[in-house]
């Protein structure tokens, strides 16, 4: 049976930002969890929205103590073998419990911290936080007094609680880098996992955005060590946690040498490097900044330019334009608190939600519900996705409005973004802006939805082939009032066919080619079935002569009729595959074909129909094939790629 885990989530008016937090934990792979929530006396909706995620969740509150006693009350009723930790402003990617226990055996005495990417303004951070591979005893010793090496994403067994009893509750801040450093000295050892399996978030409202009171913490958590550890530290740990209390912490003297570099006083930001690089002799690049900066004549040239750098810049004219994100959501309670907090955590400061619950049967609603007015919640007897945006359409009140599905999520600057790449667009133009995949494998940088930026000249043809436009598209109101309601007699591909009345009217999309998104890449999406996906697509495109009409040219009558004879070109190819797998090699190269002339962006297809023509290259393509099951190609509006 998998062990328990218990989840550990202290909360303080995270009302933005715990929806996805719950969310991502009750996401794992691993699947026997508890999440305890301590509510540390909020004034907003924090403990509303968490207890509307149902069982699962256990809502504990108590009076305001700060971060270290919310911690405890959780650790107390908590049940599992193991115990991870998880804020209300982070982020799980699905196998972070999975990962971090593959890494323990029964009867270990180690715990295990994982690396994260940060989400911020800017999107995600990809930098490596966590040291890599093991570290020594003696070396991580060294290293936890210094600074902190183990990321927030703890995971530990029961076994280290009983032996270190429970975290210092009078501290509101650094209480996670003080218990890791308990630990550390009663000899547990610490396993890095560096593959980075959650989202660390940058906000302005984070304990850690205030430097001068995490630096007076750090302080206060180090002078209490010693009451937890004082036996345990040798007579040079002890000299130097003297040396630290005579001359401050390694951050202190980092922070005060580059106030006084950006001030210009290059003399006062060597001295501060210097004294940083003596409390961490690892830290070699204060130690290079000292040497530097202590030469006179490089000291203030390099000191001017850092005071020139550190001007302050013009102050933007404020975008008040008010974005309406629009999110419809099916039986969505697993993954909706995450797309919420993905759209209330915008850079963008005017921006409304509005959820369309479809009819659910689980909490989706009661989610959306508990945000009160940040969510504009409107509730609808089950009549599938298009009726769904439509009814979202109706409610928006923004100039613009986003297309944002329930198991998506916005990062923070995706509406900035999608408004500054329409503003640099030509008229009529709306934005559809790149997405990295998310999986149960988790994100990678190189993994986005495989969709390519065209020239306004080539949309019609290429949109009448293929979808071009992922969902996370921002739409003028302009364009929705000349477009229409989607058509809601289709079940899958109305986002598509929406798209080919925009064009053939005269609207062109404009490509925001940078990640502004994370899309969910699950078993249970719409498009998931691939025939289904296929059957869709065929009704779609049958309906578009009539549909579009004049509108169309004379080419492009021809072209749907073609396509509707022949059927989807992504069931085309993988006919095709099976055809030649079957050693059927006429077929293959006729359904190949016909699929790459339908869809001149399969270059696969057109390229295995050649070869069929060769007969060394004929007989590899058909025993690959007949190694591989055939290709099952992603439906276009869910693709994705490198």
């Amino acid at each position: 049976m998998e062990p328990l885990v218990s989840v550990i989530m202290p909360a303080y008016n995270a009302e933005r930002t715990i929806a996805g937090a719950l969310s991502s934990a009750l996401n794992q792979t691993h699947r026997n969890l508890e999440v305890i929530v301590v509510d540390d006396e909020s004034t907003d909706a924090t403990a509303a929205i968490a207890s509307a995620f149902g069982d699962r969740v256990r809502v504990i509150s108590q009076p305001n103590a700060g971060c270290g006693s919310a911690r405890n009350t959780a650790i107390r009723a908590a049940r599992g073998d193991h115990l991870a930790w998880l804020d209300s402003d982070d982020l799980w990617l699905p196998r972070h419990v999975e990962l971090a226990l593959a890494m323990l055996r029964p009867g270990d005495k180690a715990m295990v911290t994982s690396d994260a990417y940060t989400i911020g303004p800017d999107g995600i951070g990809w930098q490596r936080v966590l040291p890599e591979g093991a570290v020594a005893p003696e070396r991580l010793r060294s290293m936890i007094l210094r600074r902190n090496p183990v990321s927030i994403f703890g995971l530990y067994p029961r076994a280290m609680l009983e032996d270190l009893g429970e975290i210092d509750g009078t501290l509101r801040r650094c209480e996670d880098w003080q218990y890791w450093a308990r630990a550390v000295f009663r000899g547990w050892e610490i396993r890095f996992q560096t593959t980075p399996t959650a989202l660390y978030r940058l906000l302005p409202t984070s304990l850690s955005a205030d430097t001068a009171k995490m630096l007076d913490a750090e302080d206060q958590m180090m002078e209490r060590l010693e009451h937890y550890v004082g036996d345990a530290l040798t007579p040079a740990e002890r000299a130097h946690l003297a040396e630290r209390r005579a001359l401050g912490s390694w951050q202190r003297h980092v922070v005060a040498a580059r106030e006084a570099l950006a001030a210009g006083d290059a003399a006062t930001s060597a001295e501060h490097f210097g004294l940083a690089a003596r409390l961490d002799p690892d830290d070699a690049r204060s130690r290079r900044n000292a040497r530097i900066l202590g030469l006179p004549g490089v000291g203030r040239a390099l000191a001017a330019r850092r005071r020139h750098a550190a001007a302050p810049a013009r102050t933007p004219v404020a975008d008040d334009r008010r974005v309406s994100v629009v999110m419809p959501a099916h039986n969505a309670a697993a993954t909706v608190g995450a797309a919420l907090t993905g759209a209330l955590t915008q850079t963008h400061p005017n921006v409304e939600i509005v959820v369309v619950d479809d009819g659910s049967d689980d909490a989706t609603a009661t989610i959306a519900a508990a945000h009160g007015e940040r969510v504009v919640l409107v509730r609808q007897d089950r009549a599938g996705v298009s009726a769904a945006r439509n009814a979202g359409l109706a409610a928006a009140t923004g100039s613009h409005v986003v297309l944002c599905d329930a198991d998506d999520v916005l990062l923070p600057h995706h509406v900035a973004r999608a408004l500054a790449t329409l503003d640099a667009a030509p008229p009529r133009s709306w934005v559809a802006s790149q997405a990295l995949v998310l999986d149960e494998q988790g994100i990678r940088r190189d993994r986005v939805l495989g969709f390519s930026p065209l020239p306004r000249d080539a949309q019609r043809r290429a949109v009448l082939e293929r979808n071009i436009i992922p969902i996370h598209t921002l739409v003028p109101r302009p364009m929705v009032a000349e477009i229409g309601p989607m058509d809601e007699e289709l079940e899958r591909c109305e986002d598509w066919q929406y798209w080919i009345r925009a064009i053939i009217a005269g609207w062109r999309v404009a490509f925001q080619m940078e990640p502004t998104a994370l899309h969910r890449s699950t078993p249970g999406s719409l498009s998931s079935s691939q025939k289904g996906m296929w059957a869709d697509e065929e009704r779609m495109v049958a309906a578009l002569p009539g549909l579009l009409g004049a509108g169309l040219t004379a080419d492009e009558h021809a072209y749907l009729a073609a396509r509707i004879a022949a059927g989807s070109p992504d069931r085309l190819h993988t006919r095709g595959d099976a055809a030649l797998a079957a050693g059927d090699l006429r077929t293959g190269r006729r359904l190949l074909g016909t699929a790459g002339r339908l869809d001149r962006s399969d270059l696969r297809a057109r390229t295995k129909a050649r070869l069929t023509r060769v007969p060394l290259a004929a007989r590899l393509l058909v025993a690959f094939r007949r190694r591989r099951p055939a290709a099952r190609p992603v439906p276009h509006s869910h693709q994705e790629g490198a």
